[in-house]
């Protein structure tokens, strides 16, 4: 192979472009380039940068217009602006997660109070269709002791309307007969009263009954809403309270054997005590699980202690009243 060999037109190229032309064996390759004159590299080493103007400028116009302007080396300059960068991209990183952090608990709470609400929602909705279905019951009942009781009233007065008009139709048929009889003759008449006298005197002391056996006012229909009201006070009674959240973790609030956690309640039940409980987090063989640790405490925080260095440990926090707990 040949050796690598440039030959140019020197300074006395055309301006400031030369052409290159550099052979290697048979290849031949043609480069351009535009060459900086050595003044202006020694500019460009002659760069400061003033802090004031935030800008740099050629150490030749220090002493004009940046005079009494704070001034220094451009090296120095970047080394701070690249320091100045990295702690921002540090700060940048820690405000992503904390932010993640953040949107993760926002999340939790979301979950928790959609939940919360939802639980009490189908307690409301499970009180009111039993409120309903006692009603109907209720309503059931007494409608069936009415229907009872009105054919009851009625069949007793239809009977009694049907032995009157029985009566009455005996009494008008003796009238009749009665009538008949006065027109006969003495004969026929003596004959006819004595047979009459003895029908008409049994019908007459028989007691006829002219009284309503059945009385036809509408009584007092006492409802028992005894039950309905128990439903009703259940509403207002005291309910278990909902499920708390726990917060993330604060900073400086762990130590090596020790760590501080907070929870929040996301609603407006009566809390009479927590129970945080904690285990640590391992790999175990199946079936075999971590022993639990429990705290009550009435405050929405707790400090843990003696806690097992380098060890992670899931919590989990329980709120409570006398209707049981969340």
């Amino acid at each position: 192979a040949g050796e690598r060999g440039c030959v140019g037109w020197g300074a006395t190229g055309p301006g400031l472009r030369e052409t290159y032309r550099c052979a290697h064996g048979r290849a031949i390759e043609e480069y351009e380039c535009y060459v900086i004159p050595e003044e202006e590299d020694e500019d460009e080493a002659a760069l400061v940068f003033c802090v004031t103007c935030r800008a740099p400028v050629r150490a030749l116009e220090v002493s004009d217009e940046h005079r009494e302007h704070e001034v220094t080396a451009l090296d120095k300059a970047l080394e701070s602006a690249k320091d100045e960068v990295h702690k921002n991209m540090f700060k940048l990183e820690k405000q992503i997660l904390e932010m993640e952090n953040f949107a993760n608990h926002l999340e939790e709470v979301f979950i928790t109070v959609e939940e919360n609400f939802g639980r009490q929602e189908q307690n409301f909705e499970s009180h009111y269709n039993e409120i309903l279905e006692t009603l109907a019951q209720k309503y059931e009942e007494k409608i069936q002791a009415l229907g009872e009781k009105k054919k009851a009233k009625l069949e007793a007065l239809y009977g009694q309307l049907v032995s009157c008009g029985e009566n009455l139709d005996t009494c008008k048929e003796l009238m009749e007969t009665i009538e008949e009889m006065c027109h006969e003759e003495k004969v026929d008449f003596i004959k006819d009263a004595v047979a009459m006298a003895d029908r008409l005197g049994k019908f007459l002391n028989t007691d006829t009954d002219v009284e309503i056996t059945t009385q036809p006012d509408f009584e007092d229909q006492t409802l028992d809403f005894s039950d309905v009201e128990q439903l009703m006070c259940s509403l207002h009674a005291l309910p278990a309270p909902s499920a708390p959240v726990i917060n993330p973790q604060a900073p400086n609030s762990a130590t090596g054997s020790s760590v501080r956690v907070c929870w929040s309640l996301y609603s407006d039940d009566t809390v009479e005590s927590y129970q945080l409980s904690y285990r640590p987090v391992r790999d175990s063989a199946p079936g075999k699980d971590q022993a639990v640790f429990t705290m009550t405490v009435k405050e929405t925080y707790c400090s843990v202690t003696n806690l097992v260095p380098n060890t992670q440990y899931e919590f989990w926090v329980t709120a409570q009243n006398r209707a049981g707990s969340s």
